[in-house]
């Protein structure tokens, strides 16, 4: 993990439709939002975009399993991140810290 402290994990299954992180874990109403996540490819490969953009199979940001872990580090990242399998249906392991 990266600065923040833990307090919600999400397997974000990520297929040939467009989705989103689960605003309902990073952000719940009744405690303090969420405002870094710590991503691992679980299965699969992902493409994906922070800008408020919706990615493609073709275009985006490539998260392939094997890489690296990445970091969103804001909560407006959180709000805007989308993603879509390049080929097969994946999983994405999320740990959401504030």
């Amino acid at each position: 993990m990266q600065n923040g402290e833990g307090f919600a994990f999400e397997l974000l299954s990520v297929g040939t439709a467009v989705v989103g992180m689960n605003q309902a874990l990073w952000k719940p109403s009744d405690e303090p939002t969420g405002r870094t996540a710590y991503m691992v490819m679980y299965t699969g490969s992902i493409m994906y975009r922070v800008d408020g953009g919706t990615p493609s199979s073709t275009s985006g940001m490539p998260f392939i399993v094997g890489s690296e872990p990445r970091f969103l580090t804001s909560a407006a990242e959180l709000q805007k991140f989308k993603a879509v399998a390049m080929a097969s249906d994946s999983k994405l392991a999320i740990t959401y810290e504030r």
